[in-house]
């Protein structure tokens, strides 16, 4: 969906000055480039291997999620939590990126899951998406997470252990999950983001990816601060993994991909105080 408002995005930006449109679409479209690429490292194995099962459990995963997306109008989500989804995903279509953290403006999040909703609010837009319409696709780049995670879960058990069964059943164990399908479905929650990019993150680490892997870290930390309590296992075994330069590239990349993230919404600030405030 990043990819999908990037046009529009960068257009509004050159006629509208220094909004942080053109650079939050670039910013986007690298972070979405870095979570698919480490996806298709990690499937790699199983994508070649015809006797993986991968392609028959995303074919489960997508009629589940299917299902979902056409059970959503049926819940109303949490009323405060939603509606202010809605809103910061128009606000940053309206405004951009620099725009978008101001004085007396009600806005609790970090600036990463904004990316998500600014794709969203630029889909609503171009479709006049309104009521359940609009809702269905601001509550989308959690859906989406939960498919991808499902096939993740899949994938990891699947490489790990021998009784392929195991892997689907730890699959189905994750999707029809009545705590998922509450905070995702019913709820109306972006939890499963931050979660796709903590376990994504774990899976580039075990594997070595150990750059990788913390720039997915950052990444998840700037969705919600609760990832930043994964951040102390991750950083004691690339220790224990990785070599010394291995350590130095992984804090050089977990600060780089921090301030790209962050820089787009930088744009209309004075300091950098409002990122920890």
């Amino acid at each position: 969906m990043v990819l999908l408002s990037a046009s529009s995005a960068w257009a509004a930006d050159e006629g509208n000055g220094l909004d942080g449109k053109a650079i939050g679409t670039l910013t986007g479209t690298v972070l979405i480039c870095l979570v698919i690429y480490a996806l298709y490292l990690y499937l790699k194995p199983l994508i070649f291997d015809r006797t993986s099962g991968l392609k028959w459990a995303a074919l489960l995963l997508l009629a589940i999620g299917i299902v979902k997306i056409a059970l959503v109008p049926l819940f109303p989500g949490l009323g405060i939590d939603v509606g202010s989804y809605e809103a910061w995903a128009m606000r940053l279509v309206d405004v951009g990126p620099a725009g978008t953290y101001r004085p007396g403006y009600f806005l609790d999040y970090p600036p990463g899951y904004l990316y998500a909703l600014w794709a969203a609010g630029s889909l609503a837009r171009a479709l006049g998406a309104t009521g359940d319409a609009m809702r269905l696709i601001v509550e989308g780049p959690a859906l989406f997470a939960d498919f991808v995670l499902g096939l993740l879960l899949f994938a990891m058990v699947r490489r790990n252990v021998r009784d392929p069964r195991l892997a689907w059943i730890g699959m189905l164990l994750f999707a029809l999950n009545p705590a998922l399908l509450f905070d995702t479905l019913a709820w109306g929650q972006s939890d499963s983001v931050p979660a796709l990019l903590m376990l994504l993150s774990m899976a580039m680490v075990l594997d070595e990816e150990f750059e990788l892997g913390w720039a997915l870290a950052a990444m998840a930390a700037l969705v919600k601060p609760q990832a930043l309590m994964f951040l102390p296992v991750l950083g004691w075994w690339t220790l224990l993994r990785g070599r010394i330069a291995q350590w130095v590239a992984s804090a050089i990349v977990f600060l780089t991909v921090g301030f790209l993230l962050i820089l787009p919404f930088q744009l209309g600030e004075s300091s950098w105080t409002w990122i920890f405030s």
